[in-house]
């Protein structure tokens, strides 16, 4: 029963580790391509 608990765990970690990097990637690709058009808005 511990066992299964502890992988259980383990996958719930995964998961949420691989959720938070989406969206920090996400997040990253937004600012980038908000930055660049601000930019672009500028030169005009």
């Amino acid at each position: 029963m511990k066992d299964k608990a502890c992988a259980r765990e383990r996958l719930v970690g995964r998961i949420y580790a691989g959720v938070r990097a989406g969206w920090a990637e996400l997040i990253r690709a937004y600012r980038l391509s908000s930055s660049t058009h601000s930019r672009a808005e500028r030169a005009c």
